[in-house]
This record gives C-alpha cells, sequence and structure tokens, in this order.
C-alpha cells in the first residue's frame, strides 16, 4: 500500500519554491478551555509568548504564537471559540483530538510563491499576507497539509 505523499511530486521535479526564506511557524489545535494549559507547559520549556490575539470572522479561534530562543520558528497554538469554528472540526474529524493545523512558510513574496505552487499542481487554500500588530506575524504562506495530501 502506497501513500498519498509516495505518490506525490518529489522535490526534485519541484525546483525551488521561489523566495522560501524558512519555516515561519507551525500552527496545532488545542481542545476548548486548554489555551493558557498548553501556553504554560511551553512556558515551563522556555518559550516565551510572541503575540495573543482572538480572530472572529470565519476563524473563531483564540491563538497564542510562542518563540524560543532567538529562532524565527514559531510554534502557533490555535483553541477554538465555538463550535462553528474550523479548527473545532478539524478537532472533531481527529476523534477528539487537537493536532497539527498547517504549517507556514515565510517567502519574501507570497504571492509569487502562491503562484509558484499553483503551478506546480498544488492547491493552497490560504494566501495571505498579514499586516498584524504582532511582531511575529508577517507575510507568510499558509500550505494546508490536507490539500497537500497528508491527513
Amino acid at each position: 500500500m502506497t501513500s498519498d505523499l509516495e505518490n506525490s511530486k518529489q522535490p526534485e521535479e519541484l525546483g525551488e519554491l521561489p523566495g522560501f526564506l524558512f519555516i515561519d511557524h507551525v500552527a496545532v489545535s488545542v481542545l476548548p478551555g486548554e489555551l493558557e494549559g498548553q501556553v504554560e507547559a511551553y512556558r515551563m520549556m522556555g518559550f516565551r509568548e510572541v503575540h495573543q490575539e482572538e480572530l472572529g470572522g470565519r476563524d473563531q479561534v483564540r491563538e497564542v504564537l510562542l518563540g524560543i530562543g532567538e529562532s524565527p520558528n514559531l510554534i502557533q497554538l490555535v483553541e477554538p471559540l465555538n463550535n462553528n469554528s474550523p479548527v473545532q472540526r478539524q478537532i472533531d474529524r481527529n476523534g477528539g483530538r487537537g493536532g497539527l493545523i498547517h504549517v507556514g512558510f515565510r517567502v519574501e513574496n507570497a504571492r509569487t510563491a502562491f503562484d509558484w505552487l499553483q503551478e506546480k499542481g498544488f492547491a493552497p487554500q490560504t494566501f495571505q499576507k498579514v499586516a498584524s500588530s504582532g511582531q511575529a506575524r508577517r507575510a507568510c504562506l499558509q500550505i494546508w497539509l490536507k490539500e497537500a495530501g497528508v491527513d
């Protein structure tokens, strides 16, 4: 039995993502009511809170970005605000467990990277140039792993 990843295009066939700088963040869903406890657990490991906000609209989540040391790579903890949140639906599909939501890439030009990924057959769900007050939120491209064939 082969996985979707084994059947997908290999990196040498794709070339290099134009303007790729580094992994910006890894987003992880947490169960409702567990965000503060998760943040505290990361603090005990040396992480610091970089940014926190509540997002309404279609997201319906609270999120906290955590950094460690001088690394620009972040962990984004995301808690659903209600049952209508896409994150809550993902938790439900995952048997009531939190887990990996997406990986955000830091790129020089998000539009260029998005267009390149589409040309290569990926279906990135979100193109987002974030202009938030949080220092950690800069232009990045989020590729939902489900869209890339990873469940």
